[in-house]
C-alpha cells in the first residue's frame, strides 16, 4: 500500500452547480477549499525479470550486461492522487514504467601490438602507433512511457483532471513525429463528464543510445605516457524524442516536437601521465 496525500474536499460528480457548494465540507468549512487526507490506500503492483551477465577481463575484454522486462500498474494519475476522489479506480492503469531496459557496459584492449595476438613483432615506432588501443562503450536501450490523454481545458467543473473519451480498441498506427498515435481514438467527452479512457493507451518513444570512446596510451619511457582520448556521445546520431502531445485541443496534439538527448557530441583530450 502506497502512504498518499488525498485532496478530500474536492466537489461531488460534476453539474452545473457552482463549485464551492458541492465541496463535501461546505457546510462545516465554508471557507476552506483543500483538505488534505494521508491514507494508505494507494496501490502498486510490479512484476519484473531481471537478468545480468558479467565478463570478468580476459582477453582484453569486460563486460557487464544488464536487462530487466517488467510492468507495474497503480492507480494514482498525473495531477491528484485520483481524479475522481469518489471513484478512485478510475486513474488505474500503467505506471510510468519502462518495460523493457537493456544495459551494457564494455571495454575491449583491441589485440595489436607488442604482447598481443596480432602483430606483436613489429618494430617499436610501429608499436607506438599501432599498439595500445582500447575502445569503451555504454549502450542504453529502453522502452518509452505510458501516455495519458486529457483535455487541454477540463469541462468537469469539479477543479481536477478531465480524460479525454475513448473510442478505438486500438491507438497504435505507422508512428511518425507529426502522428505518433491514433489521434482520431480520443474525443471530447460530453460536458461535465470525466472521461473514460483512464491511463495508457499508448507509449512515448523508447531510446536507443551508444556512447563510445576510444583510448590511446603513448610511451615515452617507463615513466611517463601520454594518454589520447576521443569520445562519442550518442555515436551514431540516432534521435531521442520526447513524448508527444498529450492535450486534446492542443494545436499539437498526438504530435512530438522536442527530443530529450543531444545529437552526436564528440570531444578530444590529452593527458600526460609521470
Amino acid at each position: 500500500m502506497l502512504a498518499k496525500d488525498n485532496p478530500i474536499n474536492v466537489p461531488t460528480s460534476p453539474s452545473s452547480a457552482l463549485v464551492d457548494p458541492r465541496r463535501p465540507y461546505a457546510a462545516i468549512f465554508p471557507r476552506t477549499q483543500n483538505i488534505t487526507e494521508r491514507g494508505s490506500d494507494g496501490s502498486s503492483s510490479y512484476h519484473g525479470l531481471q537478468m545480468k551477465y558479467s565478463k570478468r577481463l580476459a582477453a582484453g575484454l569486460q563486460a557487464l550486461v544488464s536487462y530487466t522486462w517488467s510492468k507495474t500498474i497503480d492507480n494514482t494519475n498525473i495531477v491528484w492522487p485520483y481524479d475522481d476522489t469518489f471513484n478512485r479506480g478510475l486513474g488505474t492503469g500503467k505506471a510510468p514504467d519502462m518495460p523493457h531496459v537493456f544495459v551494457a557496459r564494455y571495454f575491449y584492449e583491441l589485440p595489436f601490438g607488442k604482447g598481443w595476438k596480432f602483430l606483436s613483432d613489429i618494430p617499436r615506432a610501429a608499436d607506438f602507433i599501432i599498439g595500445g588501443w582500447q575502445v569503451n562503450g555504454i549502450t542504453n536501450v529502453r522502452s518509452g512511457t505510458p501516455l495519458v490523454v486529457t483535455l487541454a481545458t477540463s469541462q468537469l467543473n469539479t477543479t481536477t483532471n478531465n480524460y479525454a473519451n475513448l473510442t478505438c480498441s486500438d491507438v497504435g498506427l505507422p508512428k511518425s513525429v507529426d502522428r505518433w498515435f491514433d489521434t482520431s481514438c480520443f474525443v471530447t467527452p460530453p460536458q461535465l463528464a470525466f472521461g473514460n479512457s483512464g491511463k495508457s493507451h499508448a507509449r512515448g518513444p523508447g531510446v536507443v543510445n551508444f556512447d563510445l570512446s576510444l583510448f590511446k596510451k603513448f610511451a615515452i619511457d617507463e615513466k611517463r605516457a601520454i594518454e589520447f582520448r576521443s569520445e562519442f556521445f550518442n555515436a551514431f546520431n540516432n534521435p531521442h524524442f520526447a513524448n508527444p502531445n498529450t492535450s486534446l485541443g492542443n494545436a499539437n496534439f498526438g504530435k512530438i516536437t522536442a527530443t530529450v538527448l543531444t545529437s552526436r557530441e564528440i570531444q578530444f583530450g590529452l593527458k600526460l601521465a609521470f
